[in-house]
C-alpha cells in the first residue's frame, strides 16, 4: 500500500510537471509581408487574452499559457491568419495584405467606408506595389496594375516622362491641342489628402510617400466631387505615423536606363547606295539624258572603305550622341511613430536623373552642366495630434523643389525649328551618316559642303553644339500646407463627427536659359594638283556660316514658363459633417455633408484672364444604409458651380444612386455554398460633369476682342480692325482691335449620364478574389464650335453645348492569394479592361459618304486611305485611279471608295480605332519565402494604331533604316516590306495618312519587375539594426510590338509625330533599404 501511495505520488509530479512545462513554452518568430517585416502586428494565443505585439522588426516571444498550440496574427490592412504550431518553438509567419479582405476600409470620395459595403466602381494598389517599380514619376507605377486605367508614356526626357492617363478611356470631343496649349478635358481629377492636384503635381510626388491609390470610375463615386468627377478621380493616400517606437528607414536606389527603343540607322555607304536608287527610280519616270546620280562610285567605295573620313564622312551618330546608360540615383529617409497623443511621418527624398546625351559639355570650360538631368527634392511632414479624446489634429506640410536640364541644340527648318537632339538624329536633312566629319584635320569644327547645300538645315556641327550650345532649364517649387481637424459629437449622438480643412498649394517655375548662337564650323577643302604634280589648289577651311569665325559668349536669359503654369496658387477650404452608426445590430445608416470651395489662380498668355481666379462651390449630401452587410443603398446629391459660367447656368445639379446586394450574407446560402465568402451584386446611375474646357474657351461666355497689326487678323478670323488712335502706348499706330468670337452667354458645362452594374467575388476563405463591371456612360452638353454654318456670315460664332458622345466597356479583375506552410506565400493578380467610345454629334454637317463620317468612329479616329497593295507595274498604274499625287509601280495602291476614278479626301474612311488602347491588361506573380521575394509584371496593350511621318519614317526625310533596304523593286513585287524609293512627294508618302502607314500598336512588355532579399534576423539584430533588405528591380524591361515591323518608334509614342521624341526609358535598378 505504501509503494501505490509512493508511485502515485511520483506520477502525479510528473503530470503538474509537464503541464508546468506546457505553460512555459514560448514561442518566437518573425512576422513579414512580401515586403518583409510588419512591426505592430498583434500575436495572440487563441481562445485566451495571451497576446504580444511584433516590435520595429516584426520580432515577437509570446509565452503560451493555454493548451490550444494555435496562434492568430493580426494586422490592420492584413488578412488574419490562424498558425498551428504544436511541435515548434518558433513561427515565421506570413501575412497576405487585405485587398480581398471584406473587412477591409476603403477610401472614397472624402471618406472611407467598409469594402463589403462598398456600392461603387473602384480600383486601388498600395504604396507597396507602386515601390516595385523605380520609375521617377509616379503615374508611371500603375500601368496595368488596376482596371479602368490607360497610361501612354510618350516621353522619357527626366523631369518629363510622366505618362498621359485616363480613367475608362476618352469621352470629351475637345481632345486637341489649341495654339500649343495641350487639352486637358479628358484629365480625371486627382486629389491628394484631400487637396486637388495638377498632372504635373502628380507626377512629382514621391512613391515613398504614398500608402495607396485609388481609382474612383463611376458616378456613386465621384458624384461628390460634382462639376469635377465626369473623368473620374485618382486618390493618393499619403503615409501616416502609426502608434509606437520610431521607426527609421533609409533606402537608397542606384539604377542605370537606357531608352527602350533607338533607331539602327544605315550606314553612310548604305544611304549612299539607297539614294542613288531613289534619284534612279525618279529619273526613270522622267528619264534626263544628263542625270547622274548623287554619289559617284568613286564616292561610294569611299564611303565603302573608309579611305577618306573627312571627305567621305561614315559616322555612327548613335555612338556618338548617346550614351550607352544614363544613371539614376534615388535617395529615401523617412522616421515614422508616436503615442496616443502624437503621431508623426516625416520624409525627405533626392531624385537625380541623368540623362543619355554623352557630356560634350565638359570639355567646353564653361563649368556648367548641359545635358539632360532631372534633381527633385520632396519633403513631407505629416503630423496627428490627439488635442482631446474627441479632438484631433492633422498638420500636413510637403512639396518639392526642382530642377529641370536640357541642352539647347537650336536650328531651324523646314518643319519648324527644332530643339531637340532627337529630331537631329532621326532627320536625313540635318543629320545624315555623311553630314560631315566631327572634326577636321587641323581640330576645328568639320562641315561638309554636302550638308551646307541644305539651307532649310544649315546648322553648327551637332557635337559643337552639345559642347557648347548651353542649356535649357526650368526651377520649380511646389509647397502644399494642409491644416485638418475632426472633432467627435458623440455627446450629441453617437457617430456623428466635424471636420474642417484649409489647405494653401503654391506651385512657382522659373525658366532660365544660357545659350550660344555663333558656333563656327568649317568645310576642309584638300589642296589639289594637277596631273604634273603641281599645286593648282592650296588646303584651306572655308567658314561653314558668313562671317562666324569665333564661338560666341554665352547669353543669359531668364522668364516664367507659360507651359508650366508660372506661378500657381490654389486655396481650399472644406467643412464636413459624418455620422456613421449601427442601429440593432443589423441596421447601419451613414451621412456625408459637405461645403467646399476652391480658387485657383495661374498666369495665362491671355493678358485678359491673367491670373483670375477659377472658382468651385460645391455642396454635397451623401447618405447611405445597409442591413447586415447584405443590402446596401446609397444617395448622393452635389450642387457645383463655377465662375467660368454666369447666370442660371453658373451652378449645376449632380444626382447619383448606387445599391447593392450580397447574396453570399443570406443564411440559406452560407449554410449550402459556404466556399463563397462575397458575391455581391451592385448597380449605380448618376450625372457627373466636367468644366475643363478646351484651351481658349474658359470664359466662352464673354465678347472676345484682340489685337492685330496686319490685316492678316482680318482676313483670318472675318473681323474688321478698328483703330482707337493708339500710339506710343500698348499698340503701335495703324493697329487697332478686331472682333473675335461673339459671346455665349448661355454656356454650360459638359455633363455625363454613367450606368454601371458590377459583380464582387471572394471565395475560399478570401484566398480568391475579383470583380466584373460594365459600364455605359453619355456625355452630353459638350461645348464645340459649330461647323454648320458657312463663313459667309461675317463673325466667328461662339462654341456652343452641343456636343455628345458615348463610351462604354468591360473590366474584369482576378487576384488569388495563398500560403504554403507558414514561410511561402504566393500571389496572382490579374486585370483587364475594355472601353470603347463613340462620337454621337460633333458639330459637323452629314458628309458626302457615310464612311467619311466620324458619327459612330472613336474619338480622335483619323481619314485614312484604304492599302490594297503596291502597283505592279505601268498597266496597273494606268488601269488604276488618278490621283493628284504621283503614281509609278511600286507606290502604294488606294481604294476608289465612291467609284469616281480618282483618289482623294472622298476616299478617306473613318478608322475603327484611334490611338488610345481600347484594350489594357495585366498580370502580376509574385512569392516570398523566408525573405526571398519575387515580383513580375506584364503588361499590355490592343486595339489602337500608331503612325509615324517625315523623320519618323520618310526616306530621306529620316536617316534610313533596314526597312528601307527592303523597298519594293520588280524583283521583290509583293514581298517587299517598303514602297518604291524616291526623293519625291507620291502617293506613298507617310504624310498621307493610310492603313499601310497606321499600324496596330499592339504590345506587351515587362512593365515591373523586382527581386528582394531580407537579411535573416539573427544577423540585422547583432549589427543593431531592424531590418535591411536588397532588391533588383527594373521597369519597361522587354516590349513586344507590332508597331516595330515598321517603325523604330516605342508604342506609346505620340501618333501622327514627325519623330521618336525622347523615348521612354529601360531601368535597371538596385537598392538596399534599412531600418533602425
Amino acid at each position: 500500500m505504501k509503494k501505490f501511495k509512493f508511485f502515485s505520488i511520483v506520477f502525479l509530479l510528473l503530470l503538474i510537471t509537464n503541464y508546468a512545462n506546457a505553460q512555459s513554452k514560448t514561442i518566437s518568430g518573425v512576422v513579414r509581408d512580401v515586403q518583409g517585416p510588419l512591426p505592430g502586428a498583434i500575436v495572440e494565443e487563441k481562445g485566451t487574452e495571451n497576446r504580444t505585439s511584433t516590435n520595429g522588426n516584426g520580432e515577437y516571444k509570446l509565452t503560451l499559457r493555454g493548451t490550444g498550440n494555435t496562434l492568430i496574427v493580426r494586422l490592420i490592412g492584413y488578412v488574419n491568419r490562424e498558425i498551428s504550431i504544436s511541435g515548434n518553438n518558433s513561427a515565421q509567419i506570413v501575412l497576405q495584405q487585405a485587398s480581398q479582405d471584406l473587412s477591409e476600409v476603403v477610401v472614397t470620395g472624402y471618406t472611407t467606408q467598409k469594402k463589403i459595403t462598398l456600392t461603387g466602381a473602384q480600383s486601388a494598389v498600395s504604396g507597396n506595389d507602386i515601390r516595385q517599380n523605380p520609375s521617377g514619376s509616379l503615374q508611371n507605377t500603375l500601368a496595368g496594375r488596376v482596371t479602368g486605367f490607360i497610361s501612354q508614356q510618350r516621353v522619357g526626357q527626366p523631369g518629363s516622362d510622366g505618362a498621359a492617363f485616363l480613367v475608362r478611356g476618352e469621352s470629351s470631343l475637345n481632345n486637341n491641342a489649341v495654339n500649343g496649349v495641350a487639352s486637358t478635358t479628358n484629365n480625371p481629377l486627382i486629389i491628394v489628402d484631400n487637396i486637388e492636384y495638377s498632372y504635373e503635381q502628380f507626377s512629382r510626388l514621391e512613391a515613398n510617400e504614398v500608402e495607396s491609390i485609388t481609382i474612383l470610375k463611376d458616378a456613386s463615386q465621384t458624384a461628390v466631387y460634382g462639376i469635377k468627377g465626369g473623368n473620374g478621380v485618382v486618390i493618393v493616400t499619403t503615409r501616416r505615423g502609426k502608434i509606437g517606437k520610431p521607426r527609421i528607414s533609409v533606402r537608397t536606389d542606384f539604377a542605370l536606363s537606357e531608352p527602350t527603343i533607338l533607331p539602327d540607322y544605315l550606314d553612310s555607304y548604305n544611304t549612299a547606295l539607297l539614294r542613288n536608287q531613289a534619284e534612279i527610280n525618279d529619273n526613270s519616270y522622267a528619264p534626263n539624258p544628263s542625270f547622274r546620280p548623287t554619289w559617284s562610285a568613286a564616292d561610294l567605295e569611299a564611303f565603302r572603305t573608309g579611305s577618306d573620313p573627312i571627305g567621305h564622312p561614315n559616322v555612327n551618330w548613335k555612338e556618338m550622341l548617346f550614351k550607352k546608360y544614363a544613371p539614376q540615383l534615388k535617395t529615401n529617409f523617412d522616421i515614422s511613430g508616436g503615442t496616443t497623443k502624437a503621431r508623426y511621418f516625416v520624409s525627405l527624398s533626392y531624385l537625380n536623373q541623368g540623362g543619355n546625351t554623352k557630356d560634350y559639355y565638359e570639355d567646353s570650360g564653361d563649368n556648367i552642366n548641359s545635358g539632360f538631368y532631372n534633381k527633385r527634392f520632396n519633403y513631407r511632414s505629416n503630423l496627428d495630434i490627439s488635442v482631446t479624446k474627441n479632438l484631433t489634429l492633422q498638420l500636413d506640410a510637403f512639396g518639392n523643389i526642382g530642377e529641370i536640364n536640357r541642352p539647347n541644340i537650336f536650328y531651324p527648318s523646314t518643319n519648324g525649328n527644332k530643339d531637340d537632339i532627337f529630331a537631329d538624329f532621326g532627320s536625313y536633312l540635318a543629320l545624315s551618316p555623311m553630314a560631315y566629319p566631327i572634326k577636321n584635320p587641323d581640330g576645328s569644327w568639320g562641315y561638309s559642303q554636302f550638308q551646307a547645300n541644305s539651307a532649310n538645315y544649315l546648322t553648327p556641327n551637332i557635337i559643337e553644339r552639345l559642347t557648347y550650345g548651353g542649356f535649357r532649364r526650368n526651377n520649380e517649387n511646389n509647397m502644399v500646407l494642409s491644416t485638418t481637424a475632426t472633432e467627435k459629437l458623440d455627446f450629441i449622438t453617437k457617430g456623428l463627427s466635424v471636420q474642417g480643412r484649409v489647405a494653401y498649394t503654391n506651385n512657382y517655375t522659373v525658366a532660365r536659359s544660357l545659350t550660344r548662337t555663333n558656333l563656327p564650323s568649317y568645310i576642309f577643302r584638300p589642296a589639289v594638283f594637277a596631273a604634273d604634280g603641281s599645286l593648282t589648289s592650296a588646303e584651306r577651311y572655308d567658314p561653314a556660316f558668313a562671317n562666324v569665325y569665333t564661338i560666341g559668349r554665352l547669353g543669359n536669359a531668364y522668364g516664367t514658363n507659360g507651359s508650366a503654369g508660372s506661378t500657381q496658387r490654389r486655396l481650399a477650404a472644406q467643412a464636413l459633417i459624418t455620422y456613421s452608426r449601427q442601429f440593432a445590430e443589423n441596421h447601419h445608416v451613414d451621412f456625408l455633408g459637405v461645403y467646399s470651395l476652391s480658387s485657383n489662380n495661374v498666369r495665362s498668355d491671355d493678358l485678359t484672364y491673367n491670373f483670375v481666379p477659377a472658382s468651385v462651390i460645391s455642396r454635397v449630401a451623401k447618405i447611405g444604409y445597409d442591413y447586415k452587410n447584405k443590402y446596401i443603398v446609397n444617395v448622393t446629391g452635389t450642387l457645383s458651380g463655377s465662375n467660368r459660367f454666369t447666370g442660371k447656368k453658373k451652378n449645376g445639379f449632380f444626382p447619383a444612386a448606387s445599391a447593392a446586394y450580397n447574396i453570399a450574407e443570406e443564411d440559406f446560402f452560407k449554410k449550402r455554398i459556404s466556399f463563397i465568402n462575397l458575391l455581391k451584386f451592385r448597380a449605380s446611375w448618376g450625372i457627373v460633369g466636367n468644366d475643363q474646357l478646351a484651351p481658349g474657351r474658359q470664359y466662352a461666355y464673354q465678347q472676345s476682342y484682340a489685337t492685330s497689326t496686319t490685316n492678316s487678323y482680318r482676313t483670318s478670323n472675318n473681323g474688321t480692325i478698328y483703330s482707337f488712335g493708339e500710339s506710343n502706348g500698348t499698340l503701335s499706330a495703324n493697329t487697332g482691335y478686331a472682333e473675335g468670337a461673339l459671346a455665349n452667354t448661355d454656356v454650360t458645362w459638359d455633363k455625363e449620364r454613367q450606368f454601371d452594374i458590377g459583380l464582387d467575388f471572394a471565395f475560399f476563405n478570401n484566398k480568391l478574389t475579383g470583380l466584373v463591371d460594365y459600364f455605359k456612360y453619355r456625355r452630353y452638353d459638350q461645348l464645340i464650335a459649330i461647323n454648320l454654318i458657312s463663313d459667309l456670315q461675317g463673325v466667328l460664332l461662339p462654341p456652343q453645348n452641343i456636343g455628345e458622345s458615348t463610351r462604354q466597356g468591360l473590366e474584369f479583375e482576378l487576384n488569388y492569394r495563398s500560403t504554403i506552410g507558414n514561410e511561402f506565400a504566393y500571389n496572382f493578380r490579374g486585370t483587364f479592361s475594355n472601353v470603347k467610345n463613340a462620337v454621337v454629334f460633333n458639330g459637323f454637317a452629314d458628309p458626302q459618304y457615310p464612311w467619311q463620317s466620324a458619327v459612330g468612329k472613336p474619338i480622335g479616329a483619323e481619314g485614312l486611305y484604304q492599302y490594297l497593295g503596291f502597283f505592279k507595274d505601268m498597266n496597273d498604274v494606268n488601269n488604276s485611279p488618278t490621283s493628284t499625287f504621283i503614281q509609278r509601280p511600286g507606290d502604294l495602291k488606294y481604294a476608289d471608295l465612291n467609284g469616281d476614278n480618282v483618289i482623294d479626301d472622298k476616299d478617306r474612311v473613318v478608322a475603327d480605332y484611334s490611338n488610345t488602347p481600347q484594350n489594357t491588361f495585366g498580370f502580376q506573380f509574385g512569392f516570398n519565402y523566408k525573405g526571398v521575394g519575387l515580383s513580375i509584371l506584364f503588361q499590355g496593350a490592343t486595339k489602337f494604331y500608331l503612325r509615324g511621318t517625315e523623320e519618323a519614317i520618310r526616306p530621306f526625310s529620316a536617316n534610313l533604316q533596314a526597312v528601307h533596304q527592303q523597298a519594293w523593286t520588280p524583283a521583290l513585287g509583293d514581298n517587299a516590306k517598303f514602297p518604291v524609293l524616291t526623293t519625291l512627294r507620291s502617293i506613298s508618302d507617310p504624310g498621307i495618312n493610310s492603313t499601310y502607314w497606321a499600324v496596330p500598336g499592339d504590345y506587351l512588355r515587362l512593365r515591373t519587375a523586382e527581386l528582394s532579399y531580407d537579411i535573416p534576423t539573427s544577423i540585422v539584430k547583432k549589427l543593431g539594426l531592424q531590418g535591411i533588405r536588397f532588391f533588383a528591380s527594373g521597369n519597361n524591361l522587354i516590349t513586344w510590338s507590332k508597331a516595330f515591323n515598321l517603325y523604330a518608334i516605342d508604342p506609346e509614342a505620340t501618333p501622327g509625330n514627325d519623330r521618336q521624341a525622347y523615348p521612354p526609358s529601360r531601368i535597371y535598378n538596385i537598392g538596399l533599404n534599412v531600418n533602425l
